[in-house]
């Protein structure tokens, strides 16, 4: 039966990845993934008692966030031949939760904490990027691809400092113009970067490693390790 994954924020697009991912291994068949915005609220501001701080917080996100959604299909490797050229091979996906309420819904409402550009950065990088590539025995230099999910350019910046992940600016790069371009669309912003990669049919692809990132309120987080094949 189709399966929901609400309430996971901006990492919302790669819980059900892992899902799929698991559909495809157990029955040997393909997966349809759809991703959208868990985080927009319909603000509406009829209560006399309401305070400055909620208006103002209200109108940040409904600035923050864009209208955005993907689609991705995952097959298993029997089904590899009916499409041509170079895949993305799924190798490794790590999930991981961080009880916090400096990302939070709050009474229906969402609440960004101060504090999300100094902390987050570094609690994703630790709780699954870094395991998920000691796992597979890969350094920074290897990984070529990077969809990282933008929630905000100073968030994206910190990836690029020793003390988080220690990044490239090259490699950081395409999550930053994808931001440029389109701003945040929660969980579907690092399957935008993805699918900015995937028409690149004039390079030879094949043994190049990527990194999908995603991670939000709650706090959850997930990386997901592919190479082309």
């Amino acid at each position: 039966m189709p399966e929901e994954f609400p309430n996971y924020g901006c990492a919302g697009g790669l819980f059900p990845m892992k899902s799929a991912i698991k559909y495809c291994q157990k029955n040997e068949k393909a997966a349809l993934v759809l991703v959208f915005d868990q985080c927009n609220y319909r603000g509406y501001h009829n209560d006399k008692n309401e305070s400055f701080a909620n208006f103002s917080m209200d109108l940040k996100v409904n600035l923050l966030f864009s209208d955005g959604a993907s689609a991705i299909l995952l097959i298993p490797e029997r089904m590899r031949n009916h499409f041509e050229g170079a895949n993305a091979r799924v190798e490794e996906i790590l999930t991981d939760f961080h009880p916090s309420d400096i990302i939070r819904f709050d009474n229906n409402r969402f609440f960004l904490g101060t504090e999300v550009k100094e902390q987050v950065p570094k609690l994703v990088a630790d709780s699954v990027i870094k395991p998920i590539m000691a796992k597979n025995g890969l350094s920074l230099s290897e990984i070529e691809e990077w969809s990282i999910h933008q929630g905000g350019r100073e968030v994206l910046k910190k990836f690029l400092d020793d003390s988080v992940l220690g990044l490239t600016s090259q490699q950081l790069s395409r999550s930053e113009q994808l931001f440029d371009k389109y701003g945040n669309f929660s969980a579907p912003s690092c399957f935008f970067v993805l699918d900015s990669f995937m028409p690149e049919k004039s390079k030879n692809k094949t043994g190049t490693w990527g990194m999908m990132v995603g991670f939000g309120a709650g706090l959850y987080q997930a990386a997901l390790l592919y190479q082309w094949v």
